[in-house]
């Protein structure tokens, strides 16, 4: 228990997430697992107004759009078309995407593979500032769903009123009653 908690307090303050769990063997034996994640805050935004000119910023527009899962899932025909321009998929959603069909995530990584369509995955999961650790007694799919407003909230604090708008499409109706409460812009799909 010391060595476990001794292990967390040292990797925050390296800029680490340790998650250790428990396992149980075929044999009956306990086994103790400890995945070590390294947080950066040097990771590119996708945007000219947050990053440097050689990271090669993919969005351009006055608007950045950021998907929420059920967005992607449901949703991918209409993200499809080629008016839809300066996309963040985060990769909380890819991941999420990946996990629950891997059809639809097989045609999101050819759009953000299309440099002409503007779409970047931002990698929240590794940034110290929108890593968001899972709660005690929270869903995966809430913990995601945090995840993904942290980021957007980050995104609209890093750019500022000046810069681009960024708005959380979904079409999760609670999801979206946290965002506007937290003062997203969240129009609802």
């Amino acid at each position: 228990s010391w060595r476990v908690d001794h292990m967390a307090s040292l990797g925050q303050s390296l800029g680490t997430v340790n998650r250790v769990f428990v396992k149980r063997t075929r044999r009956g034996q306990v086994k103790t697992f400890v995945r070590q994640q390294y947080l950066r805050d040097d990771l590119p935004t996708g945007s000219p107004y947050l990053d440097e000119p050689h990271l090669e910023p993919r969005l351009m527009g006055s608007t950045y759009l950021l998907l929420d899962t059920n967005v992607v899932l449901h949703q991918i025909d209409l993200l499809e078309r080629p008016v839809l321009r300066d996309v963040i998929i985060l990769q909380t959603v890819l991941d999420e995407v990946r996990h629950n069909k891997v059809s639809v995530h097989k045609r999101l990584r050819a759009l953000v593979d299309d440099a002409s369509r503007r779409f970047h995955v931002f990698c929240n999961e590794s940034h110290r500032e929108t890593f968001t650790r899972r709660e005690a007694g929270e869903s995966p799919n809430d913990r995601n769903d945090r995840a993904i407003r942290a980021a957007g909230s980050w995104y609209a604090s890093q750019l500022g009123p000046s810069g681009p708008k960024v708005l959380l499409l979904t079409n999760d109706r609670d999801n979206l009653r946290k965002a506007v409460a937290a003062g997203a812009a969240a129009p609802g799909v």
